[in-house]
């Protein structure tokens, strides 16, 4: 008869175990500075996305002002309550207007928001209004 001898390698090993963690360990820290990034990334877009929303607030409340270049230049000189966002950024909306040099005539109206305390413009935009009169 022949005899079989038994293995003494059963299951796995500490050693397998430890390299297997540190393999896992590098991959992780390969990911490691997109997520960081990303979430930065994350942060920013809500502070232009409710930058986009206050312009966008700010043209349309401009579009419902007096079709007269006086009644629009009145809004655009108005003050102008600042916005915190979800993140706890003051956002500071800011509106200017050009009036026609004839009337009737359109009028351009430019809104944008900055950063309480920064010059940097988050979000703009521009639009024209008929107006119909000084």
């Amino acid at each position: 008869m022949v005899r079989q001898e038994q293995s003494t390698e059963a299951g796995i090993g500490l050693i397998e175990v430890v390299v297997s963690m540190l393999l896992l360990a590098l991959v992780a820290m390969a990911f490691l500075p997109m997520v960081i990034s990303s979430f930065q990334l994350t942060k920013t877009n809500v502070t232009i996305g409710t930058a986009s929303q206050l312009v966008s607030q700010q043209l349309d409340l401009a579009r419902t002002q007096t079709a007269t270049c006086t009644g629009l230049t009145a809004f655009a000189t108005s003050p102008i309550a600042t916005t915190t966002d979800a993140r706890g950024i003051i956002l500071q909306p800011r509106r200017a207007v050009s009036c026609p040099a004839t009337y009737p005539g359109t009028a351009t109206f430019t809104a944008d928001v900055v950063e309480s305390g920064k010059t940097t413009v988050l979000s703009t935009a521009t639009t024209w209004i008929y107006v119909s009169a000084a």
